[in-house]
């Protein structure tokens, strides 16, 4: 094989491969996003919203309990109660 270049190993050549393309003047990548996107977009996230908004909830208001309790523990009052 020595001097071989990567792609041209010296192995059989490759049959049966076909690869289209669609020139970049023929498709419309924005075509419909005024008219149809904006409703999609809308369908979309209300169908999701139930399985992310409870635990994003759930989430915060930990985390909101958490800096409280954190903000508490670090006064007079808190050391003395940790100190128990």
């Amino acid at each position: 094989m020595g001097e071989a270049v990567f792609g041209n190993l010296g192995g059989p050549k490759q049959v049966g491969i076909v690869s289209y393309r669609l020139s970049p003047y023929e498709q419309r990548a924005f075509a419909g996003v005024l008219k149809k996107g904006f409703y999609n977009v809308i369908r979309r996230v209300s169908a999701q919203v139930m399985y992310v908004a409870p635990p994003a909830l759930g989430i915060f208001m930990l985390y909101s309990w958490a800096k409280k309790r954190n903000a508490y523990l670090n006064t007079k009052a808190g050391a003395h109660e940790k100190s128990d």
